[in-house]
């Protein structure tokens, strides 16, 4: 069925924010990713986990990563336009998948507000789970978390947004000024939702962009930033990793955010994925 197109005009420049951001992602920057190995990488120090709560989607590529090597996915994006993309991604390659766009757009005077009705779906034991959902505000998400069952481990791989989500009323409350704090808010969030929902012995996998690490003086600035991101959840960083990588040229894809502990290093430095993992013991 083809969907319809929004009668609102803001609303009509939402999804337009939001596809655009969807296939700007999936062919400069997730697809160069996954030929170049990296997101095999990632999901590589998830082997053995039996269910992952995963959040940011993307155009599932991540996802079907993680599905090589992990039986059951629940996968959470915001954005409706990336999750059509994963659903359409993991059919082809043959994962189940089921997806839930459970968000309203309601339009208000200086942007818009989501409304989510709860999940009607329950969780597989085998293949992807597609929710649309903001772990940032969606209590009815939470509800349906926590009454679900535990995880072996959350992954938040490369998190990003569009300009447009800045325009939602309930980001208005957090201390959201750049790029930066947003990714934050989201990993903040994202090991505070895993002190619920991941017991004793899992763990909580972070991936960022940053400057490759010179010695243990960076490394230990690195371990001390995400461990404040932890505070008084249980979790410590427990294992960093470096992959080298190049950034697409600005024709072919977004340039993805330097993470915050290498914000105030010097930006010539070679680039590389930094894997954090931090364990709850």
């Amino acid at each position: 069925m083809k969907r319809r197109r929004p009668a609102d005009p803001a609303a009509r420049v939402l999804v337009h924010a939001r596809r655009g951001y969807a296939r700007a992602w999936s062919r400069g920057n997730a697809r160069p990713f996954a030929a170049a190995g990296h997101y095999r990488w990632m999901a590589g120090f998830l082997s053995g986990c039996r269910n992952v709560l995963e959040i940011g989607t993307g155009d599932g590529t991540g996802t079907a990563a993680l599905l090589e090597s992990v039986p059951a996915v629940v996968s959470i994006d915001e954005n409706p336009a990336c999750l059509r993309l994963a659903q359409q991604r993991l059919r082809a390659e043959g994962h189940r998948v089921r997806c839930d766009l459970r968000g309203a757009v309601q339009t208000t005077a200086t942007g818009h507000r989501m409304h989510y009705r709860p999940p009607r779906v329950a969780r597989l034991e085998r293949g992807a789970l597609l929710l649309e959902g903001d772990i940032l505000s969606d209590p009815t998400l939470d509800a349906w978390l926590a009454a679900g069952g535990a995880f072996d481990a959350m992954a938040c791989w490369l998190i990003g947004t569009y300009a447009e989500r800045t325009r939602e009323e309930s980001l208005r409350r957090l201390p959201i000024r750049d790029p930066d704090d947003y990714c934050a808010a989201v990993q903040r969030t994202v090991i505070r939702l895993a002190a619920r929902l991941v017991p004793t012995g899992g763990l909580v996998h972070l991936v960022d962009r940053a400057e490759r690490l010179r010695d243990a003086a960076d490394r230990d600035r690195a371990a001390a930033y995400y461990d404040g991101l932890a505070g008084g959840t249980g979790f410590r960083v427990c294992e960093i990793d470096v992959r080298p990588y190049l950034e697409p040229g600005p024709a072919f894809g977004m340039a993805v955010r330097l993470a915050a502990p290498s914000a105030a290093t010097d930006t010539d430095r070679p680039k590389g994925f930094l894997s954090i993992r931090l364990c709850r013991r």
